[in-house]
C-alpha cells in the first residue's frame, strides 16, 4: 500500500496530461486509418455487389436457354410424329429400316 502512494506521490498532473494528450493523438489517428479501411471495404462492396448482379443476369439468360431448348425439342417430337404418322413417310417402310440397319 505504501508502494501505490509512493507512486501517486511522484506522478504529478504534467505526466497525466501528456499521457492524455497521447492517448487522444493516437487514437484520432486510428480512427483515421480506420475510416479508410472501411471506404475500401465499401469499395470492395460494391464491386460485388455489381458482379452479383451479373451473376444474376447471366442465371436469367441461362434460364431463357433452356426454356428455348425445351421448346424446341418439344417442336421436334411434333415433327418426327406428325412424319411417323404419315403413310408415304420412308422412316415406316420395312425395307428402309433394314437398309439402315
Amino acid at each position: 500500500m505504501d508502494q501505490v502512494v509512493e507512486f501517486l506521490i511522484k506522478f504529478d498532473l504534467q505526466n497525466l496530461i501528456a499521457i492524455a494528450v497521447m492517448f487522444w493523438f493516437f487514437n484520432k489517428h486510428l480512427e483515421k486509418k480506420f475510416d479508410k479501411i472501411d471506404q475500401r471495404f465499401d469499395k470492395i462492396d460494391q464491386r460485388f455487389d455489381k458482379t452479383d448482379l451479373r451473376f444474376e443476369k447471366i442465371d436469367h439468360r441461362f434460364e431463357k436457354i433452356e426454356l428455348t431448348l425445351h421448346d424446341l425439342d418439344k417442336r421436334l417430337y411434333r415433327m418426327e410424329g406428325s412424319i411417323i404418322s404419315k403413310e408415304c413417310c420412308m422412316l415406316k417402310d420395312d425395307r428402309q429400316i433394314k437398309q439402315a440397319e
